[in-house]
């Protein structure tokens, strides 16, 4: 059976519905955690899973990150509760494999291989006069994902990201080729539509529906 190697990268905002002590403490340190799986089973940085997607396919992750900014957290009547990062946005969720077995692929370093299949949700459509520069004005298609979670309780629940759910609806096995450029948020990228309406992100045309790939779960 043909492996399929994924590197995926996201933005999002997080929301989550907390319980009122939260607002009522002047101030309070709050830790948040985060977690990923794959249809319900751990996920891990070695691991190869069968099953993705209409067409069954066997990946294997080889870059798999996001990028959290302005969390804040819905408290029992309604308010929203700024929280401060240590920094301004940070990278959680990083799982990345130097090494695969097949001889053919490359660690993830920006360069494309074959049987690989990118999923990159960036901002386009941005008015720069070159890439380290960033943009005076909102981009056209920003692309950065607002996730809401109610019912969280913030001292016992983990934020949860399903990699099996993103790829529900994506034809991987025909979609990953060395043609095939992946999602890289191109409007008119056929790879995209699956990804993005699963995110909850508006996508060529099609209005944001409700995102499906994170959730809150006990901690274990």
């Amino acid at each position: 059976m043909k492996t399929t190697f994924l590197a995926l990268t996201a933005v999002l905002a997080l929301v989550l519905a907390a319980s009122p002590c939260v607002a009522q403490s002047p101030t309070r340190q709050v830790r948040i955690l985060f977690n990923a799986d794959v249809a319900g089973k751990p996920f891990a940085c070695d691991g190869v899973y069968d099953n993705i997607g209409p067409s069954h396919a066997r990946v294997k992750p080889v870059d798999l990150r996001f990028f959290v900014s302005q969390v804040e957290l819905l408290t029992a009547d309604g308010a929203f509760v700024a929280l401060s990062l240590d920094q301004d946005g940070f990278k959680f969720l990083r799982a990345e494999v130097a090494t695969v077995a097949d001889p053919n692929a490359r660690p993830a370093s920006g360069r494309r291989h074959a049987n690989g299949f990118p999923v990159h949700v960036g901002s386009t459509g941005c008015a720069v006069s070159d890439i380290a520069t960033a943009p005076a004005n909102e981009c056209a298609h920003p692309n950065r994902a607002s996730v809401t979670l109610r019912a969280f309780d913030i001292d016992h629940d983990t934020v949860v990201f399903d990699l099996a759910k993103l790829l529900a609806g994506v034809d991987v096995d025909s979609l990953a080729s060395v043609q095939s450029p992946g999602c890289m948020s191109f409007p008119g990228t056929e790879a995209c539509g699956a990804p993005m309406r699963a995110l909850g992100l508006p996508f060529d045309g099609a209005p944001a529906a409700e995102q499906t790939v994170f959730s809150g779960e006990a901690q274990h």
